[in-house]
C-alpha cells in the first residue's frame, strides 16, 4: 500500500484550505514540487501524511517573484 503525502493551502488565516494534492511517498528521499501556485498575501501551507507511517519534513524553500 501506498502512502501519500497530502498537500493543501490557505489564503485567509487557515479558515478555508483547497483541495489537497496528493504525492507518492517512498521509502527514502521523497521531492515534492509545486509550480504555479499562482498570486497569494500570507499564504500558508498543510502537509499532512494519508497513513501512519513516520513522516519527516527536512526542508522547504520558495522562490517567489514580485509583480511591477
Amino acid at each position: 500500500m501506498t502512502a501519500y503525502v497530502l498537500i493543501s493551502h490557505s489564503d485567509d488565516g487557515n479558515l478555508t484550505w483547497s483541495h489537497e494534492e496528493k504525492y507518492p511517498l517512498r521509502q527514502y528521499e521523497t521531492r515534492v514540487r509545486l509550480f504555479r501556485q499562482g498570486s497569494a498575501h500570507n499564504r500558508v501551507y498543510r502537509l499532512r501524511c494519508s497513513d501512519n507511517v513516520s513522516f519527516t519534513l527536512v526542508s522547504a524553500s520558495a522562490e517567489i517573484s514580485v509583480a511591477t
